[in-house]
């Protein structure tokens, strides 16, 4: 029989009683198995000595139902054995109870006669079936979960439910004046140093650094990560005729040095300042295609003069940062790259000179308004108009690494009248707002019995006096068999009456 199942797909078997004239035929499943079997409960059937529940009966077009046969079919009844349970009584069933459609199940032509009977279903019932029907939910309940469903949804918004990609929040200016420290280039051995004095101050600032010291230095980026600054993308390479003769090249910098940090501290970052700034080497373009992809680019409003030459000594750049002038918010230009050993002699008076000024100190974040300079009305590059799929790569990589990993599921515990079932995140499934469990699991919680025909994927289980049988919708039979829980619940006459879903626990009581 579970060949010849299985070569016939779609199938449902009618047993007849050859002691009564009754039938019992399946209900219409959620969705089908690659062979074609439905998925879902095929028939309840009573203990022996219990009340015997109604069936429904099919009527194959072109024949009549005559008795515990099928016209057409050998005049030999049936044999219940063939399930090795007894056979229902025949009766009507509500219209409800064939899973809200308007009406009993139209079947097509009968197959190949077998003396096990089957009765195939043609295709275009077979998509019907799957499209339209629940397994054993009625209409009211389907309703009832439906509204559940949506009172969760609500819920989840609320307390974080699916992440949405993040987008940076609106500026806020602090309460008091800001000095925002930066240092391009590095990380070097000189970073070392600055992170020194920055500590011996209690004192944060940002790091704009270059992909490839990034490379070379991983365990100065994690340092500076764990103190407490922030990391700045400055491009790979600092390469500006590479940089500024296409967006391409520019893009491809940004998200392999994206990369090289995440490697290095395990984060991303949307701080990007242009290597010499973007006067006169962004234009609209570049402008335009950054603010698209959620990149912050920062220029400064204080120069320390730092990088003008190679001999600029400590004096020269306390001079500069003394005749700047002053603002509510400072973001100051430094750099701690290997030719920068005078710009670490400088830094304590510094930082005694903003502090003087009534200033404190911060690190750039996504709520910080960048400092950008004006557009250039000439660049100093020459180069066509930007790509948009070099743009749009960008774009699609930064939505990328700012959409959080999706939560692992909480843990799931149902309380029954005789115990409780406790399930892990990973053990249940939560597909459309339905909560599916294993059946094994679940009727073992239930004090009752479980058996799964391997070569089929036909499960019975038993509970106090009923027998319900299963068809797998997972085609896969080595995975574990699940169903919707409150349908399984209902067809051994057990009902939802609340439920509380947390982020951290999923509670449903019966």
């Amino acid at each position: 029989m579970r060949r010849r199942m299985r070569m016939l797909g779609w199938a449902l078997i009618i047993a007849c009683s050859t002691a009564s004239a009754g039938s019992w035929a399946g209900y219409k499943g959620e969705a089908v198995r690659a062979e074609g079997l439905p998925s879902g409960r095929i028939a309840v059937v009573p203990q022996e000595g219990s009340p015997q529940a109604p069936s429904a009966s099919f009527t194959a077009p072109n024949s009549t139902a005559q008795g515990g046969m099928v016209a057409g079919m050998p005049d030999e009844p049936v044999e219940s054995a063939m399930l090795d349970k007894p056979a229902m009584a025949e009766g009507p069933i509500e219209s409800a109870k064939l899973a809200m459609t308007d009406g009993p199940v139209q079947l097509a032509e009968l197959d190949k006669l077998a003396a096990d009977v089957q009765v195939a279903v043609a295709s275009t019932e077979l998509d019907k079936l799957a499209a339209d029907v629940q397994v054993a939910v009625t209409s009211t309940e389907s309703e009832k979960l439906a509204t559940d469903i949506r009172v969760e949804s609500a819920k989840l918004a609320k307390t974080g439910g699916p992440a949405q990609p993040a987008k940076p929040a609106k500026p806020a200016q602090p309460a008091k004046p800001t000095v925002y420290l930066t240092f391009d280039d590095g990380p070097s051995e000189h970073t070392l140093e600055v992170l020194d004095i920055l500590s011996s101050y209690k004192v944060t600032a940002t790091f704009f650094m270059l992909g490839e010291h990034v490379d070379e230095r991983p365990d100065i980026v994690r340092r500076v990560v764990q103190e407490g600054h922030a990391i700045g993308n400055h491009t790979y390479d600092h390469e500006y005729k590479k940089l500024y003769g296409g967006f391409a090249e520019f893009a491809r910098q940004l998200m392999k040095t994206d990369q090289t940090i995440y490697q290095a501290a395990g984060q991303h970052t949307r701080l990007v300042r242009a290597p010499g700034g973007s006067y006169g080497n962004f234009d609209k373009g570049y402008w335009e295609a950054m603010r698209k992809s959620g990149y912050l680019v920062h220029d400064w409003n204080v120069d320390s003069g730092d990088s003008r030459r190679l001999d600029v000594t400590a004096d020269e750049i306390i001079q500069n940062i003394h005749s700047s002038k002053l603002a509510h918010e400072l973001t100051v230009l430094l750099h701690d790259s290997h030719s920068h050993a005078e710009t670490i002699k400088a830094l304590p008076r510094i930082i005694d000179f903003y502090k003087g000024k009534g200033y404190t100190f911060a690190a750039l974040n996504e709520q910080v308004k960048p400092v950008q300079f004006s557009q250039a009305a000439k660049l100093k590059w020459s180069r066509g108009e930007v790509e948009l799929a070099a743009a749009d790569e960008l774009r699609k990589y930064v939505l990328r690494m700012t959409t959080p990993p999706p939560q692992p599921k909480p843990p799931l515990l149902v309380h029954l009248e005789d115990g409780d079932l406790k399930l892990a995140g990973s053990e249940y499934m939560l597909s459309k707002g339905v909560i599916s469990v294993p059946l094994d699991k679940l009727v073992e919680a239930l004090g009752g019995t479980y058996t799964e025909d391997r070569e089929s994927g036909i499960a019975e289980a038993a509970v106090g006096d009923k027998r319900v049988f299963w068809v797998r919708e997972e085609a896969d039979l080595s995975k574990p068999h699940l169903v919707p829980i409150r349908a399984a619940l209902s067809e051994f006459g057990i009902q939802i009456t609340d439920y509380a879903f947390t982020a951290e626990l999923k509670e449903i009581w019966t």
